[in-house]
């Protein structure tokens, strides 16, 4: 499960943060772009015999500084642009048909988009709108004269490229690189590079208007097959990150709907498209255990969609059914070419032409895309193996993946169902999450579910957790090995340029205010921070010196508080000192820099980025910010998730799992935030910063 659709109101803020975060990341390798007509930014252009094409007026009326048609199937840029935009570059790479061999030594090589218009996950997928399929090898350009274009074979006789035939371009690129670096530095490339594929629509298309007597499940199977092919022969040619976006509710464009009386969605398409969508998650999760170095995020196009056409307005869209360029019902019966109405809110319409997104669309879906690949962009970076050789990640439940699983007699564990129903499988694996948590994406943990900054708190209510001084003796373990195998001045050097995450204090809160205390509030924080300056001076001394710190999140907001407010409201009292808690470890970490030499840290306000989102929920495709996803009784709070619980469908639009802990959507949402957020979340650098500082 994945975010998905963000909302215009938050637009400026969101696309600061995703600015930032490109600033202060290293410059990202090359990224390719596989699949169908909806990356397409001009391949078929150079396909004279091609049908599926869009270099002429009115497609690109909107394209930024020419108002000319490039071959994209939309008024202006498409979502491959937008993405490309957000990882750095000005727009999608340039099509393979329009490159020359010179292309791979440029200074800013930025990759290469294969995508082609009519293309499919099957072969033969696109040919009966092709006409015919011609399947010439592959000729592969050699090295010596720069004007000669790569996909000189393909041109003139072509309708289209199928994936397969996009994949032995690819590996002809590879050729070319390792003409040009050598295998070891062209291996390394790859490795690094980004792997785009959005394909399958045109697939389910065929099958179903060709009212194939193939039962659906076998034809889905055969999908499957077929995309993990693809992804076998990407991987053997040295791919290994993979941002893979499936099928939208295709069953809704202008051109399906004239198909049904009432102007609504064809179902049975979108049932399966959702089906597919399942088989592909189950697919990936499989491959990335086989393949060793696999790296994926799954976009799932079709709750981002859908999510809009049901909808619309919250997202400035008044027309979801029609296209805004074509003739007759829905302007759905041709596609959109000279003399074609042409409507003129185009920032308004969802459909530009009888199958295809407008600009709009693009870049709102763009935008959530960039949420769900960011990870993908952080594995890339491989902190872990270039200027961070480890990561290690200490706290309570929120980083906790699955330290009290061995802690016999615990009870803050999650070892059962529904925890992970979202996790690959369906596995629960000790993370209080229905699948990943923060640390996943951050990550390798000591934490501890239940645990706090005293070696008191937790122990009554969960009877055995590590507290947070213990996981530092574990550390310290960590450390002597290391120095063993090692040496002492090769681990200070390792330890000095590792990360250091811990999340920490919202149980001590807890227990404070729940127990009524007749400590005072203030002299009770004192006591708080106190104890984290000890630990992290402990940490310190034994070579740490890149700290990322995150504060309390508004606890009073959590179900569980929420649960004893009459009104179902936040509890404002331990929201206040969440917030006190804050500004106290700020003044604690500043103090400890310029005590400690060479100490940098990244100081992550919980605080504010749980209550941004809480006050701004649809902006970030939350529907529910109150309620448990997984529990009993009012707001889902009364009891943990379990086998027998209630169980939300929705799961990527609730804020909090269960009475305490966020769903994934949300750790990942705040994981985002971390690496790449500005100075409103962290101070006095981000994640990303901190790991190169």
């Amino acid at each position: 499960m994945e975010n998905k659709w963000v909302l215009p109101l938050a637009l400026s803020l969101f696309i600061t943060v995703l600015s930032l975060a490109a600033a202060a990341k290293p410059v990202l390798p090359p990224v390719f772009i596989f699949g169908d007509s909806t990356a397409d930014v001009g391949t078929n252009n150079f396909l004279p015999a091609s049908k599926a094409r869009a270099d002429f007026p009115p497609n690109g009326i909107d394209f930024p500084g020419t108002s000319k048609p490039t071959g994209r199937f939309s008024n202006g840029l498409n979502s491959a642009d937008f993405l490309a935009r957000y990882f750095g570059y000005k727009r999608s790479p340039s099509p393979f048909l329009s490159l020359k061999t010179t292309s791979l030594q440029k200074k800013k090589f930025n990759g290469i988009n294969f995508a082609s218009g009519g293309s499919g996950l099957l072969d033969t997928t696109g040919q009966t709108m092709a006409s015919h399929f011609l399947g010439e090898q592959l000729t592969l350009m050699k090295f010596g004269t720069g004007n000669i274009p790569f996909g000189a074979s393909f041109k003139n006789q072509k309708k289209f490229i199928s994936l397969t035939e996009q994949i032995q371009q690819f590996s002809s690129v590879k050729n070319n690189l390792t003409a040009l670096m050598g295998s070891v530095a062209t291996e390394k490339f790859l490795k690094d590079s980004l792997i785009f594929i959005s394909t399958g629509s045109n697939d389910l298309f065929g099958y179903y208007h060709s009212k194939s007597s193939i039962p659906k499940e076998k034809f889905l199977s055969s999908l499957e097959v077929a995309y993990e092919n693809h992804l076998k022969t990407l991987y053997n040619l040295g791919a290994r990150k993979f941002g893979i976006i499936s099928i939208a509710p295709i069953g809704c464009c202008p051109s399906q709907r004239i198909f049904n009386a009432t102007g609504g969605c064809l179902e049975e398409l979108n049932d399966n498209a959702i089906a597919f969508h399942s088989r592909l998650d189950a697919l990936l999760c499989k491959l990335s255990s086989e393949y060793k170095g696999m790296k994926y995020s799954l976009g799932n196009s079709y709750e981002m969609t859908i999510n809009v056409i049901q909808n619309p307005l919250p997202f400035n869209f008044t027309q979801v059914a029609a296209a805004c360029c074509g003739t007759g019902k829905l302007n759905a019966e041709n596609f959109c070419k000279r003399g074609a109405n042409l409507c003129l809110n185009r920032d308004q319409y969802l459909f530009w032409d009888r199958f295809h997104p407008t600009q709009a669309a693009s870049k709102l879906a763009a935008i959530a895309l960039y949420s769900v690949l960011l990870s993908l962009v952080i594995a890339v970076l491989n902190l872990a193996e270039a200027a961070v050789p480890a990561i290690f990640i200490l706290g309570d439940s929120t980083a906790d993946v699955g330290t009290n699983n061995f802690l016999p007699g615990s009870m803050a564990r999650a070892d059962f169902p529904y925890n992970g129903i979202d996790f690959c499988n369906s596995t629960p694996t000790g993370r209080f999450s229905n699948g990943l948590n923060t640390a996943d994406f951050l990550g390798f943990s000591f934490a501890s579910g239940g645990s706090g900054l005293f070696d008191t708190t937790g122990q009554r209510m969960t009877k055995n957790c590590i507290p947070l001084a213990e996981q530092i003796q574990q550390f310290s373990s960590v450390r002597s090995n290391l120095t063993a195998l090692m040496g002492p001045v090769a681990t200070e050097t390792y330890l000095s340029k590792s990360l250091f995450f811990i999340s920490i204090g919202s149980n001590d809160i807890f227990e404070y205010y729940s127990s009524n205390s007749s400590i005072p509030k203030e002299q009770f924080l004192s006591s708080l921070v106190l104890a984290y300056e000890n630990h992290l001076k402990t940490l310190l001394n034994l070579g740490a010196r890149k700290l990322g710190i995150i504060s309390v999140a508004p606890i009073g907001c959590c179900p569980s508080q929420r649960f004893f407010n009459a009104t179902g409201g936040c509890i404002e009292e331990l929201n206040d000192h969440a917030k006190a808690f804050h500004s106290k470890l700020d003044v604690l970490m500043h103090k400890l820099s310029s005590e400690f030499e060479g100490l940098k840290y990244s100081l992550g306000n919980a605080f504010e980025m749980t209550i941004n989102v809480i006050q701004n929920p649809l902006a970030f495709n939350f529907t529910q910010v109150a309620a448990a996803c997984c529990g009993t009784g009012k707001l889902n709070a009364e009891n943990f998730c379990k086998p027998d619980a209630n169980l939300c469908s929705n799961r990527d639009q609730y804020l909090f799992w269960d009475r305490f802990h966020p769903t994934q959507a949300a750790y990942k949402l705040a994981a985002v935030t971390l690496y790449g957020g500005g100075p409103q979340f962290v101070t006095p650098i981000n994640f990303a910063q901190l790991a190169e500082a």
